[in-house]
C-alpha cells in the first residue's frame, strides 16, 4: 500500500534526540556522574534535558599541567576558570552560602559538583545556552564571563549569542585513509645496493686524525 491516510495522520518530522546549539528554554538537570576514562583520565558529566525529552551532555575534564604553562598557577588558574563556570549553575539552584567548597584535588572537586546538582530540584526549569565546539559537538561555552544559564523565572535574561559563539554547525571535513587493496599483487622491494666507500668516506669511518673532536 503506497498512501493511506491513516500513516499520513501518524507520520512527523524528524525530531534530534539532542538540544540544539542556541538558547534553550524548559531546561532541567536529568543527572551528574563523575567518571575514569579507560586512559585514566578524570571527567565528570552533565546532562541537561528539556521539556521534549533532548539531551545535551556537557563534560568537564581535570585540568593539567600543559607545556604552555609557565608554572603551576597557570593550572590553578584552569581550575579557578572552571569552578566560576560551575557556579553558575550552582547558582540557579542555591544561595552564595550554601556553597563552600574548598579542595585540593579534581575528584574532591567533581564529586561536590556531583552531590550538589544531583540534589537540586530538578522540576527547576532552566535557560541554557549551547555553542557548537570545533569538533560539530554541543556544549557550554568556553568563556566563564558571559551568562550560559539562569532559572526560566529570570524575567530579563542576559544570556546572549555573542560574536565568539558557534551556533551552526562546523563542516568537519573527513580524514583520506588509505586501504591497501588485497586483491592486488604486492610490489617487489629491490634489494639494496651497497657501494665501494670513497676515499674521503673511508678516512672519514676510520677518523685517525689528530684532531681533538
Amino acid at each position: 500500500m503506497g498512501y493511506s491516510k491513516k500513516a499520513a495522520q501518524e507520520v512527523s518530522d524528524f525530531k534530534s534526540k539532542y538540544m540544539n546549539a542556541g538558547i534553550n528554554e524548559g531546561v532541567s538537570i536529568d543527572k551528574v556522574e563523575v567518571k575514569v576514562s579507560p586512559n585514566g583520565n578524570k571527567m565528570f558529566d552533565i546532562t541537561f534535558i528539556n521539556e521534549q525529552g533532548q539531551t545535551a551532555v556537557h563534560t568537564e575534564w581535570e585540568p593539567k599541567m600543559a607545556p604552555w604553562m609557565k608554572d603551576k598557577s597557570d593550572l590553578e588558574r584552569n581550575q579557578a576558570r572552571q569552578f566560576k563556570k560551575m557556579l553558575q549553575i550552582l547558582m540557579c539552584y542555591y544561595t552564595d552560602e550554601q556553597i563552600n567548597f574548598e579542595g585540593e584535588d579534581f575528584m574532591s572537586f567533581a564529586n561536590y559538583i556531583a552531590t550538589m546538582l544531583n540534589a537540586a530540584d530538578k522540576t527547576k526549569k532552566l535557560r541554557l545556552k549551547l555553542v557548537y565546539n570545533k569538533d560539530g559537538y554541543t556544549t557550554i561555552p568556553t568563556a566563564v564571563d558571559d551568562t550560559f544559564i539562569e532559572p526560566m523565572s529570570v524575567t530579563e535574561s542576559k544570556i546572549q549569542i555573542t560574536a565568539n559563539d558557534i551556533v551552526v554547525r562546523p563542516v568537519i571535513a573527513d580524514k583520506e585513509v588509505t586501504v591497501n587493496n588485497p586483491f592486488t599483487t604486492p610490489t617487489m622491494t629491490a634489494a639494496p645496493t651497497f657501494t665501494e666507500p670513497t676515499v674521503a668516506t673511508a678516512a672519514f669511518n676510520n677518523n685517525t686524525s689528530d684532531l681533538p673532536f
